[in-house]
């Protein structure tokens, strides 16, 4: 029986599942994907729901990734549960992905929980631009919540403008990952990364793809990337967004679940994948 209890997976709305809120404000797309997964759920179109798909009951992924949100998030959620009581670090594996700038977490009194601030920088004057926006939980708030935190993007914009600068939010996001790294290994916990931005040669990374029906990488947003997997390659443009397709999460999923075995974390065969079918995947509607 495997000892590993628990698959807890952290990052960015590529993790959550972006592009796939069928069970919040986001239409099915005319069913497009109905019949692949049920119920319809972005946890189950995400590449920890694929992942869940092909474990056994024994072991529970826990999908903490969020839309907007990046890595202040997965710091805090990982240290909450290495600080639990019952915390056992045999029994948990943490899958992250690190994400880049502009995802700001704030805890925000007014609504008594944590806020998520986005923003971006012009690259060509390394300046800020004038777009800040504030949620709870894209994809899932009511308008109330989504009105009421909009009053305060006029505040928080001036606030950024006021402290924060390029060059050092660069810095910045580097010094704190390479500090998390060390709290990883100082815990001696199991731990891979979905994304080589960081420590990518420390065997922590996946390889995603076979070389021959898909191009490789260990950056699962290359990876889909460099093989147009993306909602809108895969609706044929009827949907535009832009994060990774079902395809490239169920390939993502199945790779993890592979090395895992591999690495004898899941006492279990490895799936042979087969990669000619999901090379020739299309959409019922798009036939």
């Amino acid at each position: 029986m495997s000892k590993i209890k628990y698959i807890n997976c952290f990052g960015t709305s590529y993790t959550a599942g972006g592009g796939f809120e069928f069970d919040g404000d986001k239409n099915p797309l005319n069913n497009l994907y109905s019949g692949l997964e049920s119920p319809l759920t972005q946890f189950n179109f995400s590449y920890p729901g694929q992942l869940n798909k092909v474990l056994n009951e024994n072991i529970k992924v826990t999908n903490y990734a969020k839309n907007g949100y990046g890595n202040d998030r997965t710091f805090r959620k990982i240290y909450e549960l290495v600080n639990d009581k019952n915390f056992n670090k045999d029994e948990h594996i943490f899958i992250i992905e690190y994400a880049g700038l502009g995802r700001r977490e704030f805890w925000f009194n007014p609504i008594n929980d944590y806020i998520v601030s986005n923003y971006w920088f012009n690259f060509d004057t390394l300046t800020l631009k004038d777009m800040v926006y504030l949620a709870n939980s894209y994809g899932y708030e009511t308008k109330k919540m989504s009105n009421d935190l909009k009053k305060y993007e006029p505040l928080f914009l001036e606030f950024f403008k006021q402290t924060l600068n390029l060059k050092n939010e660069i810095k910045l996001n580097e010094q704190n990952i390479e500090f998390f790294s060390s709290y990883l290994n100082q815990h001696k916990l199991n731990y891979f990364y979905t994304t080589d931005i960081f420590d990518s040669n420390s065997g922590k990374n996946f390889i995603f793809g076979d070389g021959e029906y898909f191009k490789q990488s260990n950056d699962f947003l290359r990876f889909s990337e460099y093989n147009n997997l993306s909602i809108k390659n895969e609706t044929a443009g009827i949907d535009k967004d832009l994060h990774n397709g079902y395809i490239s999460n169920k390939i993502v999923g199945l790779t993890i679940y592979n090395k895992l075995v591999e690495l004898e974390f899941i006492d279990s065969n490895k799936i042979d994948i087969d990669w000619k079918e999901l090379k020739n995947f299309k959409l019922k509607t798009m036939l």
